[in-house]
């Protein structure tokens, strides 16, 4: 493999482990979102931070990173197409997991509780279930042996027991979390001057990287290649792109 060639690859293959053994070659790879690094990025980057790209429908925020201990540039790119789409699949989580939250509530709101803790432990077990909502108005009523014959409850031994009711709203920070994140992922590449891969460029080459195509003449030729689980990195086999520069 030749030094100055560029290896364009998806998130399997950046690893902690990977990009050091990488660290003579160059590199452009997805960063997976499992890394707590690109979560905040994607989560937290400021709408007004982004920077249109040269290919349409992409802007990008350029951020420098150390993972791994390798100095790296790290590129938070924002798809309109993708973000559309993201947000869409987002109103309807929204809606499907209130219907869910209505049933639960419901449920443990027809429950009677032995004392008012039980009551509180049951409601904030099910708030850490709510992925977009929160609990409001959270009361616990004591009913009394009083209230029960008042409203004709006829029962042995009668003792007081606890009712909770409560009301479901969005949890608005959680879910501004999600609409900022839509339609975002990061690139992350060891060439560290722009001037030897732009910005714009490395969101075009990992495009580039998901479909085989006739490249026009002028055009950089590619290679994509499989390499084998025994020669290089883990057990995962991962598919790559060589771009010769």
């Amino acid at each position: 493999m030749k030094v100055d060639s560029l290896i364009v690859a998806d998130c399997a293959l950046y690893t902690e482990p990977n990009i050091k053994l990488m660290s003579e070659i160059k590199w452009l790879s997805r960063v997976p979102l499992t890394i707590k690094e690109a979560q905040l990025l994607v989560s937290e980057t400021p709408e007004s931070e982004f920077i249109d790209s040269e290919l349409l429908g992409y802007s990008f925020v350029a951020k420098r990173s150390n993972y791994g201990g390798i100095e790296q540039r790290w590129l938070v790119v924002q798809s309109q197409e993708r973000k559309e789409s993201d947000l869409r699949k987002l109103s309807q989580k929204i809606i499907k997991d209130l219907g869910k939250n209505k049933s639960a509530l419901k449920k443990i709101s027809s429950e009677k509780f032995a004392c008012e803790a039980d009551a509180i432990k049951e409601l904030s077990k099910l708030s850490k279930q709510f992925k977009y909502h929160q609990l409001e108005k959270i009361e616990v009523n004591a009913i009394t042996p009083e209230k029960q014959k008042l409203e004709k409850q006829e029962s042995e031994n009668q003792k007081t027991y606890y009712l909770i009711s409560a009301i479901i709203i969005q949890d608005e920070s959680k879910i501004n979390k999600d609409r900022l994140s839509a339609g975002r992922f990061i690139l992350a590449t060891n060439v560290l001057e722009e001037s030897q891969l732009g910005n714009g460029t490395m969101i075009y080459e990992y495009k580039r990287q998901q479909s085989c195509e006739i490249l026009p003449p002028g055009s950089i030729p590619v290679a994509k290649f499989h390499v084998r689980e025994d020669l290089l990195f883990s057990k995962t086999h991962y598919f790559l792109q060589i771009v010769f520069i």
